[in-house]
């Protein structure tokens, strides 16, 4: 028998995930565990929102990134500082090119997405669109001292088996780098991501960097 209310709470995330794909079920599902009436923490409850789409309550309703960023450092505020300044800051500074974080959630930010890729396909232009948050300690080991030598190694070889001869590295890293900078739409982590991967336990954002 599943014990859904022992499990940890992604797992409990991807168990209401898994309801709402299978509506018949839904009543009697939700006899093994209703998220309405478990005891979560604020951090908790604004996973189900963002992860499920599910409100336990009304204290984790927000309209925006930038609102739920407000909720994020509220429910951890061992992270607070941190955050700000070096993910909120971020944000801060690109302002109105952040204009698809709120896709997920805004029926007007994916129409504009999709008439951005209808209007390349119509125009037989090519189309560039990037999402990091998977290996930048291979590509950006030399630009950010998050990252050093060993990340880049880490990723080398987790994708290939064995660490690349320095030109073929060298080369590859600037290539991607290229890439990047030139891509029509660039995906970057934002909170969404921070709360999807932090836990009510979780002292520092950099616990996560590990594999990155």
């Amino acid at each position: 028998i599943l014990k859904v209310p022992s499990l940890g709470i992604n797992k409990k995330i991807a168990y209401v995930n898994y309801v709402k794909l299978h509506s018949d079920f839904e009543k009697g599902l939700h006899e093994f565990y209703n998220p309405r009436r478990a005891s979560l923490s604020i951090l908790e409850k604004l996973k189900f929102k963002t992860q499920a789409g599910f409100a336990a309550d009304d204290s984790v309703n927000f309209d925006n990134f930038k609102d739920a960023e407000r909720l994020f450092i509220q429910a951890l505020p061992t992270v607070k500082d941190e955050f700000l300044d070096s993910v909120s800051v971020f944000y801060d500074k690109i302002k109105s090119r952040a204009c698809f974080i709120d896709v997920k959630y805004s029926e007007e930010q994916r129409q504009k997405f999709i008439s951005l890729v209808i209007a390349k396909l119509q125009d037989r232009k090519g189309f560039s669109f990037i999402r990091l948050s998977d290996g930048e300690g291979f590509i950006f080991h030399n630009e950010h001292s998050s990252f050093d030598s060993s990340d880049s190694k880490n990723r080398q070889r987790h994708w290939w088996g064995t660490e690349l001869p320095k030109a073929v590295e060298d080369d590859l890293r600037t290539d991607l780098i290229n890439s990047v900078k030139n891509a029509d739409v660039l995906g970057v982590p934002s909170v969404y991501r921070f709360i999807r991967d932090h836990s009510d336990k979780s002292v520092s954002l950099k616990q996560n960097l590990q594999g990155r």
